[in-house]
């Protein structure tokens, strides 16, 4: 109605106005008419109208949640405006599908130097995944954690043996699921040449690999982003991966199988008042670092080491306004954070993206790791990173009541909508924001980036009262026969309003409290990897690489050391190749296995 574009046109759903779609960096969608009308009359809905079917389907978006939407009805309200579903015929690519075409174009190059096509390989170990539209972040991180011997031990015998104990039958069951995807990337089954016909040349054939879609829907399953076909960020979905697999193998004697505890060890945290330079030293658990990469030089091209980017992480922060305990006033701290444990598989997650005036960008600085001149990586030593807890001549500060951020202190809600206009969820946004006291939304940006590892940082905000909330008896057992301590679980009640499911997120996101009080026993018999007296000394394994602009569009892949094969190979999505020159320097996520 305002311009002359004849595609990506949308219909308001409130009033019938037709507008352009939104303005694309490169120059392609609209004029932003659409979103105009919206920001005029503050009608939420609209539909877009190359993309209606008889079926009764149509991309649907709600400028007022700022996302897509669903709607029951949508063929009644469509003939409100003359539309017979009935009578259509989908035009246009969904957003679904224009995403995917967009996220196929960051395809990784699959030729050599000198021009020759990568040569695939085939057999147990180099199956590749089919992409199920946008599962690139999934098929990445599947490959580097199944590859490790401590996924494989646990799941490929179960393939036979627990199908015949399983009661949730496969379609429901993580194990089975997990046994059947570990069996179809290892057992060479479905690792042969394709069948489809040849070009005509003499170039080996690719392969089909396997489509784990059951797998997808199961892991995903109830999650906000997951369980949808967007493109997610590969790193977040380790995290849930790992959340998830202790979960389930809970279940089954306290998790003394569970293969995610490998990854789990302690951090050290060192806090010094510089007023009465007393020190406080805390531990936490983790299963990843985020490492940062040095911005300060004007050539993004200039390689930095990996030493480089774990000095800056370990390196002191002055923080302003820390209430100390010992002198009782306002002052300031310094901080840092070192290695307490270390782990059997560590996981660097480098930070590939940042914010500059509120846009995304990514950070291309190369990083070396050691021995890096030829195929294979050199032994990375990390034991100068190792913290030495409380030294001779310094004094520890008393203890303080710990204080947590409270729902009901406000926000301001513009710098909250800015803040989750970048993508962040809102319990996120809220909970920076009471952290850093509203000081605006570069603080909790900065914030954020600094606690997006918190094992809380998606637990509801605890709202204080005037005494600990009573909690249900039979609850209690419930959580309990799963293989928690009664104090475990009676903490997890009382501090998620005694909701059985939040309860048992909470006790996931807060490992470190599972211990027992004198006189009481736990059931679980979960290993316990974390040994402070083990070396930091390891290998690189695998790693997953990004191309594109932001988490949200591009595509991953992986590459795995095959040390029978003395290669280095290359999964991008069902395509399997050998890789002569991997591009280490570059990736988003490095998988490291500990040298016992």
């Amino acid at each position: 109605m305002e311009c002359d574009l004849k595609e990506n046109l949308w219909l308001c759903l409130t009033c019938g106005n037709v507008g352009c779609g939104r303005r694309q960096f490169d120059g392609s969608g609209g004029n932003d008419h659409g979103v105009h009308h919206y920001e005029k009359t503050s009608h939420p809905v609209s539909c877009k109208l190359g993309t209606i079917t008889p079926e009764g389907d149509a991309d649907l978006y709600c400028y007022l949640c700022d996302d897509a939407c669903t709607d029951p009805a949508l063929a009644s309200h469509l003939q409100t405006f003359g539309i017979s579903v009935a009578d259509a015929c989908k035009t246009e690519k969904s957003m679904a599908e224009l995403q995917l075409a967009k996220n196929i174009e960051f395809d990784f190059s699959m030729t050599t130097e000198d021009g020759q096509q990568l040569q695939p390989v085939f057999g147990p170990g180099l199956t590749g995944l089919t992409n199920l539209g946008n599962s690139c972040y999934m098929s990445s991180v599947l490959q580097c954690a199944m590859a490790l011997p401590e996924f494989r031990r646990r799941y490929e015998p179960t393939i036979t043996s627990h199908p015949a104990t399983c009661t949730l039958g496969p379609p429901k069951c993580f194990f089975c699921q997990t046994a059947k995807l570990v069996d179809g990337l290892w057992s060479g089954r479905y690792s042969v040449p394709s069948t489809e016909p040849t070009d005509g040349t003499d170039t080996p054939r690719g392969q089909d690999g396997i489509a784990p879609r059951m797998y997808k829907m199961l892991i995903g399953n109830e999650h906000p982003e997951f369980s949808t076909m967007r493109q997610q960020d590969a790193y977040e979905f380790l995290q849930h991966l790992l959340k998830v697999t202790e979960q389930k193998e809970r279940t089954v004697d306290g998790g003394s199988a569970d293969p995610s505890q490998f990854f789990r060890f302690r951090v050290e945290e060192r806090l010094q008042c510089l007023t009465c330079q007393g020190v406080r030293y805390s531990t936490s658990d983790a299963t990843s670092l985020s490492v940062p990469l040095p911005l300060g030089s004007e050539q993004p091209s200039t390689p930095v080491t990996l030493n480089q980017c774990l000095d800056l992480l370990t390196s002191d922060v002055t923080v302003e306004g820390y209430a100390c305990p010992q002198c009782h006033t306002s002052t300031t701290v310094r901080k840092r954070q070192r290695f307490h444990s270390f782990p059997r598989v560590l996981v660097l997650h480098m930070q590939r993206f940042r914010l500059v005036n509120w846009v995304p960008e990514k950070v291309n600085t190369p990083v070396q790791l050691p021995g890096q001149s030829d195929g294979r990586v050199g032994a990375i030593d990390l034991d100068g990173y190792r913290g030495q807890g409380l030294q001779p001549g310094e004094t520890e500060l008393p203890q303080e009541a710990p204080t947590h951020p409270s729902v009901e202190n406000t926000v301001d809600a513009g710098t909250l909508s800015q803040l989750m206009a970048m993508g962040f969820s809102e319990i996120r946004c809220r909970r920076a924001l009471l952290h850093t006291h509203n000081h605006g939304a570069e603080a909790a940006m900065d914030w954020l980036f600094q606690h997006l590892d918190d094992p809380d940082i998606d637990d509801p905000l605890p709202v204080p009262s005037e005494s600990a909330p009573s909690v249900n008896d039979g609850d209690v057992s419930m959580l309990m026969e799963m293989g928690f301590s009664r104090n475990h679980a009676s903490q997890a009640l009382r501090a998620t309003d005694g909701q059985m499911e939040r309860a048992v997120e909470w006790i996931f996101s807060h490992p470190e409290d599972t211990e027992t009080t004198a006189g009481e026993s736990s059931s679980s018999n979960a290993p316990n990897p974390i040994d402070p007296t083990l070396p930091g000394r390891y290998r690189l394994t695998s790693f997953v690489s990004h191309k594109g602009t932001s988490v949200h569009c591009g595509h991953y892949v992986a590459h795995i050391w095959r040390e029978d094969l003395n290669q280095w190979i290359l999964f991008n999505d069902n395509k399997v190749v050998v890789a002569p020159n991997p591009p280490v320097d570059g990736a988003y996520m490095y998988f490291l296995h500990r040298e016992d």
